[in-house]
């Protein structure tokens, strides 16, 4: 399978894959009239309307609440979490600076680059908010805020799921009863999409997203265009994962993580602003 244009695979590129020989002789299967790759395509996007929307959840975990209006201008969101493949022709292309983690021995992921090569289609992990932020301004985009993610997650509506309220294991990539002992390939659970058409929401990889975390922010946030804190801690990640349960999945969801945390349940998505 060719991944990255002959244009793309510059001297230094090649270089840079060292010894990986099984990841160098696929990258060297390139003709002139290959198919644009998954990692080349234009990512895919889904249009979220400028609309109000209920945010944060009363009787939860004390930092998603309490539930408040937000409203936001019209955006685009990643259909899918960005994979492996997308991911290396950024780390090709800008440097081992942005390595993911090494993750030999971890449950079935396995090093990087190789795990790319085996796992094309499966969303990036051990990457820090930096890694995912870096990626992001690459590609003409940038990470979600966190009132962008959920409103993507949920609708205008107060949906615990991004299929609704009803409890459904077979929607998300969650522990539990499931086919998937860790992650995905991104889009598998395509009937757990949210309302605009966003995938993997709940499950597979929980996400970081632009914004700092506080406790107590939504008690003091804006109603219009929220964007978390000017500063704090840790950042903020969005979603549930592969190791979590359905019931902490849900759209509501906030954890805080220190910005250089890698780990292999934590990847992201785009957002970007949509022009008049």
């Amino acid at each position: 399978m060719a991944w990255i244009s002959s244009t793309a695979m510059s001297k230094r590129s090649r270089c840079r894959l060292g010894g990986v020989t099984a990841l160098a002789a696929a990258l060297a299967v390139v003709t002139a009239f290959a198919e644009p790759t998954t990692a080349e395509r234009e990512p895919e996007w889904v249009r979220v309307p400028s609309s109000a929307f209920n945010m944060g959840l009363n009787g939860g975990s004390p930092d998603e609440g309490p539930a408040h209006t937000a409203s936001l201008s019209e955006y685009e969101i990643g259909r899918y979490e960005i994979t492996n493949e997308q991911y290396l022709a950024f780390w090709l292309a800008e440097g081992t600076r942005h390595t993911p983690a090494d993750m030999t021995g971890v449950h079935d992921f396995g090093a990087w680059p190789t795990r790319a090569e085996l796992r094309p289609t499966y969303p990036v992990v051990g990457v820090s908010w930096h890694n995912a932020a870096a990626y992001c301004h690459w590609r003409g985009g940038r990470l979600p805020t966190e009132a962008e993610w959920e409103k993507a997650a949920r609708g205008h509506t107060s949906r615990l799921w991004p299929w609704g309220d009803t409890r459904d294991e077979s929607r998300a990539n969650t522990a539990g009863a499931d086919r998937h002992p860790t992650t995905a390939p991104v889009g598998t659970y395509a009937s757990g999409a949210g309302p605009y058409g966003a995938q993997d929401m709940a499950g597979n990889v929980a996400e970081w997203v632009a914004d700092w975390h506080s406790d107590s922010y939504y008690s003091r946030a804006r109603d219009a265009q929220p964007a978390g804190p000017p500063d704090g801690q840790r950042k903020a990640v969005r979603g549930g994962s592969w190791m979590d349960s359905l019931t902490v999945s849900r759209c509501t969801r906030r954890l805080a993580v220190p910005q250089s945390m890698r780990t292999a349940f934590i990847g992201f998505r785009m957002a970007r602003s949509v022009s008049d």
